[in-house]
């Protein structure tokens, strides 16, 4: 699981953000998920601008729990990953990947360098959890304090806006870009 805060600022960075392309199917998709076929054609119609963070965090504030906006990147961890239903002895958290994984592998008897490292993976990341107080506003903290309180209360996670923590090597740079609001 990862902190909602940094999950949500990913996922911003990584499917919404510069560099990514306002013409491809993908950010597409992402903007059906947020607003709906009326939405994105609405969205089309209007010269595909590129949502800022605070558009994108507004929308999931509004539609967020709507089955049919659900999407893997947003959708409340605690739903995603069906704990109800399973029997599950240990939750991992991104925030300390590293050692969770080494617990996990040792508890089933494999060795650590099973695991390929991030750069090995070409996984550059969004460095998301050092850019929180750059994105974040009170009233996006708010949005996503309610929102999210089911994983907030689950996993463990303060409410509060955490510290930025260090940047990671691979920090990749991400332009918060204008906003436009379609209708549904």
């Amino acid at each position: 699981v990862r902190n909602p805060f940094s999950r949500l600022l990913s996922a911003y960075l990584s499917r919404m953000a510069a560099p990514a392309d306002v013409e491809s199917v993908e950010y597409e998709a992402v903007v059906e998920y947020l607003y709906g076929p009326k939405g994105k054609l609405e969205w089309i119609m209007g010269g595909r601008v590129r949502l800022n963070f605070t558009t994108f965090i507004r929308q999931l504030g509004e539609n967020g729990n709507h089955p049919f906006r659900q999407h893997v990147l947003w959708q409340q961890q605690a739903k995603e990953c069906a704990l109800e239903r399973l029997d599950i002895d240990f939750v991992g958290r991104l925030e300390q990947s590293e050692a969770d994984s080494t617990a996990v592998l040792r508890k089933i008897g494999i060795p650590e360098e099973t695991l390929p490292s991030a750069d090995a993976i070409n996984n550059p990341g969004t460095s998301a959890a050092s850019r929180l107080s750059e994105f974040y506003t009170p009233e996006l903290v708010e949005i996503v304090q309610k929102l999210y309180q089911g994983d907030f209360e689950r996993f463990g996670y303060s409410l509060e806006l955490p510290s930025d923590a260090p940047a990671s090597p691979a920090t990749r740079s991400a332009s918060t870009g204008s906003t436009s609001i379609p209708k549904n």
